[in-house]
């Protein structure tokens, strides 16, 4: 996967959003979403975004809101943690 993002959670956890694979001439955008919990070396899948997306930017709001903005989808996102 390439062209993801990774946000660090205020407890810790880490949240991997979208991106790409396959070929670099022909990549496939991906609607995945997993979250990393360092404390037990756990993935967790969760459900995936409304739109496929790689090269976008996420940001944890004060209230814990997950956006993300931008990249090849035609939507914001919003996941609330």
């Amino acid at each position: 996967r390439t062209a993801h993002s990774a946000t660090r959670l205020p407890d810790g956890r880490v949240v991997v959003c979208g991106g790409a694979s396959g070929l670099l001439s022909a990549p496939v955008t991906t609607d995945a979403v997993a979250i990393f919990n360092p404390t037990g070396n756990t993935w967790t899948d969760l459900a995936p975004m409304t739109v496929a997306r790689a090269g976008h930017s996420a940001a944890v709001l004060p209230d814990g809101l997950l956006v993300i903005l931008g990249g090849n989808g035609t939507s914001g996102e919003a996941l609330h943690f």
